[in-house]
């Protein structure tokens, strides 16, 4: 046989096996969990990912004026996982420019939050900022720099929960009252410490906290409620926050 004839069939032969490669490549990544999928509106949404246990999380964020591009829900759960979030499913914008990038540094979950451009885009879809749902099965302690942070009502079975916030929020609710539906029962939280510098701290109603502990430095605050019930309060608030709290509560504080 020529060697024409021979590259020829050799050439036919990758054509019709280059399908079967791609498929069976693709089969490999569902089963090893390194897929994404990508819809023609132009954002994208990711599989639940399950990590190795870690003792700590640390959020990056950036802030842009009064509000932050990365923003976090933490929830209690058999296993250690995340999920991303970087649409809007309402709003679907076109062409979002935002990135996250998620990674094990030793025994701590990083999670870094990166705008591709520091501007928005002139479209009126158009929305920035990335949400991640972090599912943990025992309390660690976060780290969080310009992130928002929500903590979902079942995250009281996790117990103690330490916080460090710089250039954030924490907000400490029913995941029922985020979202909008009939109030649910009392949630109580068996102790929570908050260290705050130029951050935010919101108690919704209902949340009941056996010892609450903050530091609160820089421009910080903290609000809420009648209907907050919290047992025991200490730690200190500087001359340059605010206290946004039943006054009985103020007392407490340094």
């Amino acid at each position: 046989m020529k060697t024409s004839n021979k590259l020829l069939i050799g050439l036919v032969l990758l054509l019709f096996s280059f399908p079967l490669i791609l498929v069976m490549g693709f089969k490999a990544a569902i089963k090893a969990d390194r897929y994404i999928v990508k819809n023609n509106n132009g954002y994208e949404v990711s599989a639940p990912k399950e990590v190795k246990a870690f003792t700590a999380i640390k959020l990056n964020g950036i802030p842009f004026t009064t509000e932050f591009g990365l923003k976090a829900h933490i929830k209690y759960g058999d296993k250690f996982s995340y999920f991303i979030k970087n649409y809007d499913m309402a709003n679907p914008e076109e062409g979002r420019t935002d990135s996250c990038r998620i990674r094990l540094v030793g025994d701590t979950l990083l999670v870094e939050y990166t705008p591709r451009q520091s501007i928005r885009i002139d479209e009126p879809n158009y929305s920035y900022g990335i949400e991640i749902d972090i599912t943990i099965p025992q309390s660690v302690p976060v780290i969080a720099s310009a992130t928002s942070i929500t903590i979902d009502s079942s995250a009281a079975a996790l117990g103690a929960m330490n916080f460090a916030l710089s250039a954030g929020s924490l907000d400490i609710r029913p995941i029922a009252t985020i979202q909008g539906e009939p109030m649910p029962q009392p949630v109580v939280f068996q102790k929570i410490t908050v260290n705050a510098h130029h951050a935010s701290i919101k108690i919704g109603d209902q949340v009941n906290i056996k010892n609450l502990e903050l530091g609160l430095d820089g421009t910080s605050d903290i609000s809420f409620r009648e209907a907050t019930s919290i047992d025991t309060i200490s730690g200190h608030i500087s001359e340059a926050s605010f206290f946004n709290a039943p006054y009985r509560y103020s007392k407490f504080l340094k």
